[in-house]
């Protein structure tokens, strides 16, 4: 051991080891980019600085820095690997190139994308960059230096003989510079790198301020060897109020020996303030950008539409600090403790009304997301890519671990079903959209919360005196090592906190620790978890530890400590996951908490032992200050309980004492403000996730439809709104006008709620409301039949008026709280888009009944005060009809059944292709295209491409991701069928010769050609590793939604079932339900019989909504019908059951012809004018408004019938065998 480690010191301190030509200064950077000038292009010649790099390619139009690779990394990172030598060797090369671009990256804080056979880096963080304002830090540097500076001259005053300011002399680095060899070794040296053009020595950061305390460090040394010396103590005090003073102003501290520093600087103490500039840079609250040198603070200056929506966040963020403004002078001023009421000044500007001027000044600078949120059809979003980690660290790749963390998630990022999430499983991935979110990162959009419980080992914390101070050091070195590598991620954190107790990068073999503290520590019984093999249960095991980390970015939110880090058990008592009942609530001493209760058990799928209860039982019984007393723990902890951690993602917010043992709740506060406690609260509810998201990659993505497709469905949908108000009008004259007045009230009320949900509004959601605005207009119309009726008889408008509202409002009642009791079983179920629907149908039919029993009935008894209105004039196309409906239901019987026998074989052959990517998945592939100089569609070429060559408009879709040259394809399973493209091709290719990889697989192979035949090539290092993006990618409705639809589905028609029974008689309930279940059958069929025959339908969540509409669309059509048959049971009792049913058919015949008309406007002109994207929802629609209306009249009125018929043959036997 001692022989290793006097080699690395040997190589550490011998020159020749570190020769290489002198680090690229900023000028000699300038030098070499004049040399080579060029509007488009700048080339830096690197050669002998770097063994991968050759040099960088600047393209300024484009805003890429290409990294050129040297010829020979090239070939052998390329090599076919014909024998086992050069697999190794290719492998081999490609990781060390890998493992030093991340180093170049992490030092830079850039991010390096793969690019054809090297790496880029991107310039702009806007859209349509166009610009960027500099700021020059050194200046900045030059003041904080100076001012650090000031404030050493005035609060230090050593008392030491070595450290008096005549021997230890404070001074700038440029004055240190020009000293003599041993007037250097003593003294304050004040360093910012930036403010010098020179390269910083080896280990000195620009990003940092440096006081260098020469000579420190041996001065420190020999205080350790005899600390009791009156001398070495004064020595100690000094130190200590300097390390103090620079500790509050952020500094860190570590030997000079340490992190590779040059020899010169051997014996000093380095204090350093990282990120100097963060301050300033967060005040001015604009997105700069410091990476590479860290000489300047960089700002993306873009269009005016992007700077208004910076202006826009800008002032959102100022609007958040005074609600936290708001929140924290509220909880002051009920605080117990008087004075707090004096520390927190009142706002100065009133939140709501600051809120609302905000609203308003942001819409008007053309950011309307509070006002419209557009879908992922007509304004694109962003794609997310995630992988899973389970609580041990391991990527999850279990099947049906990842469905589970798919359900998780669709409820966490669309708790109400309506925001447009799109969510499928790729590989081992999870790829997310989420629309109109191009300005959001995928942290904010993910928002995941996992939540874990972890006792503090207080045997290694701050109050344990006998280990206090080496801890706290041991903990020091850790955080000085991360900041200084920049590797603050609570991962790498205890990577390198098991190395410096020890332990191996390469093994698992725990070897000697690094520096004394933690020889100490070890030697106490500290011991750490392996990071690379980490497994974490609920089980009680108080072994092993781990290191957590406070949240923030300061020690007044450490605890009071210098640095954010606390030794916890490695286990944790409990996880956010088995929470109940969870509440926010305000507490006069701890401000705003969470209380939440304990499971019993786990849940399905969780495989533990015991309950989370008694398990957590178990972990706070042990540390609860009660149980403690009269043992070692009592002194570790100073006779307090020992602390519960509570991390949230990654970060602890809280560390309470245990009081005393918990078992069935307890309460989180961690000084949250008001809206944070409930965000936390509402997230907690949506279930902490099973697994850790990792985000992998996030693009901004296309808009689903070209633009031509995007004009003809908004046109189509403002034709079908015209058309609806120009048949009402002309139908019912004035009377139309107030119903379309009502109607378009309607849209607002939707469109106001529907927004606050934070629905995407899709071109088939507008379609959707469109639709429900036709079938809206059936209230207005069932309501002026009757006035119609009444005024015949009566002869009065007012009574008119009256009556046709009062008899009209019970139809009007039972067929929407029919639909909603169905809608709210689908809620309940929760299953994915389904509920969705159901919310959106909730929200219609209650603004639609409002709009029109209550609003147009306040316009008319208003306008019929007016002794002038004496009639409401309306057209009449259809008179007094007498049709035997009844006649002929025995016809439309075998006919429905013939078409229902025709429509099941077609459902049943095609199966295979009839149900889309939704729910079949199929196979996804993202790639780079080379650009041309012209710059065409290259999603509109693509989309020709695979047309030309087979495939159906159905089978595939094409996106454009964050440049337009950047495509995502997803392929449908129906790729595979007879008559399709990939039909009956192998799954490996035979030939055994191929150039790469991703030849291996014929459908990859077959896309590569196709995009190529079109004149689209992939980019040649995209080639090497193309089949590593080509991916399956499962369906949107996963197996668990389907299942809830289905028994959701059938829970609905149960209840439908009841409740008709309940308002009407069984047979009319049977009635209602054969006829939903008549049209969704007869529906399906015709679909799959077009589909059959060449029409672009499939079964997709779009058709699903479709069937949803369908069946509430029939099922008011029926209840108006039976509703009419029980009024005239009581009128008409000198008829026969069968006239009764005739007559009521008849004279609802105009209302159901009108109601019919309208919608059928509607969805005719969405069919005609919509185009290819909602087609086949419009398809599906006109084909169900159809049947359901034919079911009406000829289906569920006859099986209602029947069952009359069957009950009164059953009384007639009942009183004949009495009788006799």
């Amino acid at each position: 051991m001692q022989a290793l480690d006097s080699a690395v010191t040997i190589i550490r301190e011998n020159e020749e080891f570190q020769k290489g030509k002198e680090p690229l200064t900023n000028e000699n950077i300038q030098q070499l980019l004049k040399q080579n000038s060029n509007h488009e292009m700048q080339i830096v010649n690197l050669t002998g600085y770097h063994p991968f790099i050759k040099g960088l390619t600047i393209n300024w139009e484009s805003g890429l820095l290409l990294v050129n690779l040297y010829d020979d990394v090239q070939s052998l990172r390329f090599l076919e690997g014909k024998t086992e030598k050069d697999a190794f060797v290719k492998d081999r090369i490609n990781q060390y190139l890998i493992n030093d671009i991340a180093r170049i990256a992490r030092l830079s804080d850039e991010t390096f994308k793969p690019n054809e056979e090297s790496f880029v880096i991107n310039f702009d963080n806007l859209t349509n960059s166009q610009s960027y304002l500099t700021l020059n830090l050194g200046y900045l540097a030059d003041k904080i230096a100076q001012q650090v500076t000031d404030q050493i001259v005035l609060s230090w005053s050593p008392a030491h003989a070595d450290l008096i300011k005549d021997v230890y002399p404070i001074r700038s680095y440029n004055n240190y510079q020009t000293e003599k060899s041993e007037d250097q070794k003593l003294g304050l040296v004040v360093y910012a790198p930036a403010m010098y053009s020179a390269a910083a020595p080896t280990g000195f950061r620009t990003g940092s301020i440096y006081v260098i305390a020469k000579g420190m460090d041996a001065l420190v040394q020999k205080y350790q060897e005899a600390p009791e010396a009156e001398e070495n103590q004064v020595l100690a005090t000094d130190f200590n109020q300097l390390n103090t003073l620079l500790q509050q102003m952020g500094f860190i501290g570590y030997p000079g020996s340490a992190f590779g520093l040059p020899k010169e600087f051997n014996k000093d103490y380095i204090f350093e303030l990282n990120d100097y500039y963060s301050t300033l840079l967060k005040a001015s609250r604009e997105d700069f950008q410091v990476k590479g040198s860290k000489r300047f603070a960089v700002l993306d200056f873009s269009d005016v539409e992007q700077r208004l929506l910076t202006i826009n966040k800008i002032d959102d963020r100022i609007q958040e600090d005074l609600l936290k403004w708001k929140e924290s002078y509220n909880a002051a001023q009920v605080d117990l403790n008087l004075t707090s009421k004096y520390t927190v000044p009142a706002p100065t500007k009133n939140v709501y009304w600051e809120n609302l001027k905000l609203s308003v000044v942001k819409f008007f600078r053309g950011d309307d997301r509070k006002v419209l949120k557009w879908g992922l059809d007509l304004s694109g979003g962003k794609t997310v890519r995630i992988g899973l980690l389970d609580q041990n660290g391991r990527t999850v790749t279990n099947p049906e671990d990842l469905k589970q963390a798919v359900n998780e998630l669709y409820t966490r990022i669309n708790k109400m079903g309506v925001a447009e999430r799109t969510i499928r499983i790729e590989n081992s991935n999870i790829l997310l959209d989420f629309p109109g979110s191009q300005n959001l990162s995928a942290s904010e959009l993910v928002k995941a919360s996992a939540m874990y419980f972890h006792i503090v080992n207080e045997k290694f914390g701050p109050l344990n005196t006998a280990l206090a101070g080496a801890v706290n050091q041991f903990l020091q070195d850790i955080w000085n090592e991360a900041v200084v590598t920049n590797r603050r991620d609570i991962e790498s954190i205890n990577e390198i906190a098991w190395q410096h107790l020890g332990g191996d990068e390469e093994s698992t073999i725990i070897m000697r620790p690094r520096t004394e503290h933690a020889k100490i520590l070890y030697e106490n019984g500290l011991r750490l978890a392996n990071p690379k093999n980490r497994v974490v249960t609920q089980a009680f095991d108080e072994s092993l530890s781990t290191l957590a980390m406070f949240r923030g970015g300061d020690s007044t939110e450490w605890d009071n400590q210098t640095h954010p880090l606390l030794v916890v058990f490695h286990n944790f008592a409990l996880e956010g996951s088995n929470l109940e009942n969870i509440q926010p609530g305000y507490d006069a001493t701890q401000g705003n908490i969470l209380t939440f209760g304990i499971k019993r058990s786990f849940d399905s799928g969780e495989h533990a032992s015991g309950s989370p209860r008694d398990n957590f039982f178990n972990w706070t019984s042990q540390f609860a200050e009660d149980k403690i007393a009269g043992t070692p723990k009592e002194v570790y902890s100073n006779g307090r309980g020992w602390r519960m951690a509570v991390i949230l993602n990654g970060s602890i917010i809280t560390a309470p004492s245990l009081n005393a043992a918990l078992r069935d709740g307890g309460t989180i506060s961690g000084r949250f403000s008001q809206r944070e406690v409930t965000q936390l609260a509402a997230d907690l509810k949506a279930g902490s996730l099973s697994f850790t998201p990792r985000i992998l990659s996030e693009e901004n993505v296309s808009p689903e439809l070209g633009r031509e497709e995007r004009a003809k469905g908004i046109v189509a949908s403002l034709v079908a709104l015209a058309l609806v108000v120009i048949a009402m009008i002309g139908y019912y004259h004035f009377a139309g006008f107030v119903a379309s007045c009502a109607v378009l009230l309607n849209i607002f009320i939707m469109w106001g709620v529907l927004q606050n949900l934070g629905a995407a509004l899709t071109l088939p959601g507008i379609a959707g409301i469109v639709l429900t605005i036709g079938m809206a207009v059936d209230a207005n119309v069932l309501v002026f039949e009757r006035i119609r009726e009444e005024f015949k008889v009566t002869g009065r408008i007012a009574s008119a008026i009256q009556a046709g509202y009062r008899k009209a409002f019970s139809a009007i009642i039972d067929s929407n709280i029919t639909t909603i009791i169905a809608a709210i079983i689908l809620i309940q179920f929760d299953s994915g888009p389904i509920k969705g629907f159901a919310v959106t149908l909730i929200i219609g039919i209650i603004s639609s009944m409002f709009t029109a029993l209550f609003m147009t009935r306040y316009f008319f008894a208003g306008w019929v005060k007016k002794p002038e209105h004496k009639r409401l004039s309306m057209a009449q196309f259809l008179k007094e009809t007498h049709f035997d409906f009844l006649k002929q239901a025995k016809k439309a019987i075998v006919i429905s059944l013939i078409v229902m026998g025709i429509g099941t074989y077609f459902l049943v052959s095609e199966r295979k292709t009839i149900f889309g990517m939704d729910f079949t998945g199929g196979y996804s592939l993202t790639l780079d295209v080379a650009e041309k100089a012209e710059k065409p569609d290259y999603r509109l070429e693509a989309i020709n491409a695979f047309l030309d060559k087979g495939a159906s408009r159905r089978d595939f879709e094409v996106r454009e991701l964050s440049r337009p040259n950047q495509l995502r394809i997803q392929l449908g399973t129906s790729m595979d069928e007879k008559g399709h493209p990939f039909y009956q091709m192998p799954e490996i290719n035979p030939d055994s010769k191929y150039a790469f990889d991703y030849q291996k697989d014929p459908r990859l192979s077959w896309v590569v050609e196709t995009l190529q035949s079109h004149g689209l090539d992939v980019q040649q290092s995209q080639l090497t590793t193309l089949q590593k993006n080509w991916t399956i990618m499962s369906g949107q409705f996963s197996d668990t939604m389907r299942n809830n639809a289905i028994v959701a589905l059938g829970a609905a028609l149960i209840a439908i079932l009841i409740y008709i029974t309940f308002r009407f008689e069984f047979k009319f309930a049977i009635g209602a339900v054969i006829g939903l279940v008549h049209d969704v059958i007869i529906t399906l069929g015709i679909l799959a019989l077009f589909h059959a025959i060449g029409f672009p339908v499939q079964i997709d969540l779009q058709v699903v909504g479709a069937i949803m509409t369908i069946i509430g669309y029939s099922l008011n059509d029926t209840i108006i019908v039976f509703d009419r048959i029980r009024e005239d049971m009581k009128t008409l009792r000198r008829l026969s059951f069968r006239e009764i049913i005739n007559h009521a058919l008849n004279v609802t015949l105009s209302r159901t012809i009108m109601t019919s008309g309208t919608t059928l406007l509607v969805l005719l002109a969405l069919v005609l004018l919509g185009g290819q994207s909602i087609f086949a929802f419009s398809l599906v629609m006109t084909v169900g408004v159809l049947v359901g209306t034919l079911s009406s009249l000829f289906i569920a009125s006859p099986v209602m019938l029947y069952f009359h018929n069957k009950e009164v043959e059953h009384q007639h036997t009942e009183s004949s065998v009495k009788r006799a």
